[in-house]
């Protein structure tokens, strides 16, 4: 009974023209780790993909959840490409290796970080002889991009009629959501939907500071469907180093959400997020195929979804792009049109990021430059003030 860890550790180390692609030099870099990787048997299969200016390595192995083996080859190869970006001269070689070398596991250094346990033959729901999986990429984005879309898939039928199709997902979901502010440990908080869709909404409306982390069937409750990176750069660095462009992976199919059911969300709710130029904006989200570079206006944010079938030998079938059909053509070209609406804003709300997400970038100096020349007029006077200068015969109302 083979159990597999399929990993998701992506990083931006280094782009051809500022922020566009990983250079072909560096992707064949890439696959040439992962061929050996598997021709060492230290992994069952892989494939190397970008979004935008992230290289992303997809894993299978059985090594377990945070294997240090795994985790210092994904760190070896992004070194590897980073040292290449450098000899080419490309923009931000090694921007999210955050970390001099890290011991063991590499959560908290800077790449993103997603894996999921699969396990084959007689499970607490089936029979399984392979097993569907779908990757999602972001670049540009915030860390909690997915907290909208994955939502309305896990709780409202009118995005995802599965919820009232199957008896498994009718039961509903167990949810975990981090707090990426909270820097001393993991502070998670624990959902059930439907019955505290309220409490899911009210958190999640704030995807720079709370995201998804996990998501397990409460049909079957051994079963996580759903694994998610949360890192923030900024809470790793104490200054504004990209934005987090995380990555996702989610189990597919009976008795979980089918694929359709997953991408619904994606093309019928404009999501926005902080993002964009500089990191520093408010931005609209386009689904667009892998290996994809970012060429859109003031780098409009990205998002990519490919699938696999995993056999029990721990091999991926062809890979499916999901966003490359040509029904995405009229769904892009709308998310463009709101795009422009929020360029026409210029450096105003709500187009540029709030005052919390830009306290990590330059503007923040310029703000703390200008509360000092402020100055207060009329100040309004305090209650105890007031009494002592009655009692000292001063009644003026300044």
């Amino acid at each position: 009974m083979p159990v597999y860890i399929v990993a998701n550790i992506k990083a931006d180390t280094g782009s051809s023209a500022a922020h566009g692609k990983p250079s072909p030099e560096m992707i064949a870099a890439a696959q040439r780790r992962i061929d050996g990787a598997i021709a060492l048997e230290m992994i069952t299969d892989g494939r190397v993909t970008y979004t935008g200016d992230d290289l992303a390595l997809t894993m299978v192995h059985e090594r377990g959840v945070d294997s240090p083996v795994i985790h210092q080859f994904a760190w070896r190869t992004f070194e590897i490409t980073t040292d290449i970006a450098t000899e080419e001269g490309l923009y931000a070689a090694g921007q999210d290796m955050r970390a001099d070398a890290p011991a063991g596991n590499i959560r908290g250094a800077g790449p993103g970080v997603a894996e999921l346990e699969v396990q084959f033959g007689k499970t607490d729901f089936s029979e399984r002889p392979s097993e569907a999986v779908i990757i999602f990429t972001a670049d540009k984005c915030g860390p909690g991009v997915w907290n909208k879309w994955l939502g309305e898939t896990l709780w409202n039928p009118n995005h995802n009629t599965g919820l009232l199709i199957s008896p498994e997902l009718r039961k509903g979901f167990t949810v975990e959501i981090l707090d990426m502010d909270y820097t001393k440990g993991e502070r998670v908080l624990t959902l059930e939907l439907p019955e505290q869709t309220h409490e899911f909404v009210a958190i999640t409306r704030n995807p720079d500071r709370f995201a998804i982390l996990g998501v397990w069937s409460r049909a079957y409750p051994h079963q996580r469907i759903i694994s998610a990176s949360t890192d923030r750069l900024h809470n790793i660095t104490g200054t504004y180093v990209g934005k987090d462009d995380p990555t996702m992976i989610a189990r597919a199919q009976k008795p979980f959400p089918a694929t359709e059911e997953y991408s619904e969300s994606i093309a019928t709710i404009s999501l926005i997020t902080t993002g964009d130029c500089r990191g520093s904006h408010n931005a609209v989200v386009l689904p667009m195929p892998i290996n994809t570079a970012v060429t859109g206006p003031y780098c409009i944010p990205i998002v990519s979804m490919v699938g696999y079938s995993l056999n029990a030998k721990g091999k991926l079938a062809e890979q499916i792009d999901f966003f490359s059909g040509l029904e995405w053509g009229p769904i892009r070209d709308d998310l463009v049109r709101y795009y422009r609406t929020f360029r026409e804003m210029g450096a105003h709300h709500v187009a540029l990021a709030s005052r919390e997400e830009a306290a990590y970038t330059g503007i923040a100096d310029l703000d703390a430059e200008l509360d000092k020349q402020f100055v207060v007029r009329n100040p309004v006077r305090e209650e105890k003030d007031v009494e002592k200068a009655v009692d000292a015969g001063d009644t003026s109302p300044s």
